[in-house]
């Protein structure tokens, strides 16, 4: 039987992302919705046969067929909002960011620790194949090697807004770079520089043990995604439009890159990166369904928080490195 779930925020995120992975994915049906605009409430609704709207969150919680909540909101609202889920004793999937500061997630820590229902943080990119398939390689064959990075992440936020808005780019590409290196190389953010450009990029430069990487990322501009890797003697790269990690660059590289858009054209199929959704929503039905915690959890949304909050310290201090405060782990499982 399919798991009833609610839709607590109808942005431009739960629009493209969130309801697309609902529709194809047969262990869960959208039951209800909850946003304070009508009109999309009415759009969201369409996703679920059935599917009951409600104003506000409150009501939605009380609705007694949802039985776990997709929290597509803002990022102040976040904490909040998690905290109404949990005393109502609904898991929830929180997409990223966790908050805006480490002080605000501190209720929510204090109340799951005591209360520990399934909660999971919406870095979907850990469920992009071969985002998975590198974490591997990189434990398998390069583990205790000292290794380099480059991240690079540009979005249209012309797509998005005004329905999704432009959120910080810290807190909206940032988290997801910053949690990607704690997944991909399996080690804990020391240390974190950052600077502002004239363009309005942003530059991280980011202390890992035994690893270093430098992170660029951009609001605006053509859609642009890479994650590249460098070990002693060999090195991968992930990027858009490809489902292969080495070789990471060259003439091979490029035939490669070719086949795989032919295929992905031929065949209709989505990208693996859009199936990543997918793919996380199954995750966190997994640990509903078991009343076991989702990776990735509560301790991994923490970890980003305060690894994106060093860096606006870092930015606010001329760029000057700043520590990252308790990184506790790196997020083990999915």
């Amino acid at each position: 039987m399919a798991l009833g779930i609610g839709l607590i925020g109808c942005g431009r995120a739960a629009e493209r992302l969130h309801l697309p992975a609902l529709v194809r994915t047969e262990q869960a049906r959208l039951v209800a919705v909850a946003d304070p605009r009508p009109e999309r409430r009415e759009l969201a609704a369409a996703a679920g046969d059935g599917c009951n709207r409600h104003a506000t969150p409150e009501a939605l919680l009380a609705d007694a067929r949802v039985s776990a909540v997709i929290l597509a909101t803002p990022p102040e609202t976040h904490v909040p909002l998690a905290l109404l889920c949990l005393r109502a004793g609904k898991p929830v999937l929180i997409e990223k960011p966790l908050a805006r500061t480490p002080a605000e997630v501190r209720p929510l820590e204090a109340l799951h620790a005591c209360s520990p229902l399934p909660l999971m943080l919406g870095f979907n990119r850990r469920f992009w194949e071969p985002v998975r398939r590198l974490r591997q390689t990189v434990r398998e064959r390069h583990a205790g090697e000292a290794l380099r990075a480059r991240l690079v992440m540009t979005t249209d936020m012309d797509t998005w807004s005004p329905v999704g808005g432009a959120h910080d780019a810290l807190e909206d590409l940032g988290s997801h770079q910053l949690d990607l290196l704690r997944y991909v190389l399996d080690r804990p953010i020391e240390r974190v520089a950052a600077r502002g450009n004239p363009d309005g990029s942003i530059e991280l430069r980011v202390g890992l043990a035994n690893a270093s990487a430098e992170c660029r990322l951009l609001q605006g501009g053509t859609p642009r995604e890479s994650i590249a890797v460098r070990g002693v003697a060999r090195a991968y790269e992930v990027h858009l439009g490809s489902e292969h990690l080495y070789p990471a660059a060259g003439p091979r590289r490029a035939l490669l890159d070719l086949s795989d858009g032919l295929r992905r054209q031929w065949s209709g199929r989505p990208s693996s990166l859009r199936d990543s959704y997918r793919l996380q929503l199954l995750e966190f039905l997994r640990g509903v369904t078991s009343g076991t915690q989702p990776r990735p959890g509560l301790a991994d949304g923490v970890a980003a928080v305060r690894a994106v909050a060093a860096a606006r310290d870092s930015i606010a201090g001329g760029g000057r490195e700043i520590e990252v405060a308790r990184d506790r782990g790196t997020g083990a499982g999915a």
